[in-house]
């Protein structure tokens, strides 16, 4: 099986986490989930305990996260309009049972 490289895909393979919210969920009530995330991601016990775990700590607006997940999800398409059956799986879980309508997933 080729690498993602020799298959032709420009692709900076990274994990991430990403907390979720119903669609419907009211815009103020968000606001303050997001915030409280970002204070607790923020924490130096937190950060100390993800570096701890070999993990990168990062704390990013909702707008930030919309953009990660939408170039991903364009990598996603790029793999699998390229037959790269393991991208295309790893894409597709990925996006399973999403409940942001405004990210729908390409594959």
């Amino acid at each position: 099986m080729p690498t993602f490289k020799e298959a032709g895909l420009d692709l900076v393979a990274t994990g991430w986490g990403v907390f979720f919210a119903p669609a419907s969920l009211p815009k103020d009530k968000v606001e303050r989930l997001s915030q409280a995330i970002r204070e607790v991601m923020r924490d130096p016990d937190t950060q100390r305990k993800f570096t701890d775990s070999k993990l990168t700590p990062v704390v990013s607006t909702q707008a930030q996260t919309e953009a990660m997940l939408s170039v991903f999800r364009a990598q996603c398409a790029s793999g699998a309009a390229l037959g790269v059956p393991a991208l295309s799986e790893v894409c597709a879980l990925s996006c399973a049972g999403s409940p942001l309508d405004a990210l729908r997933c390409p594959v």
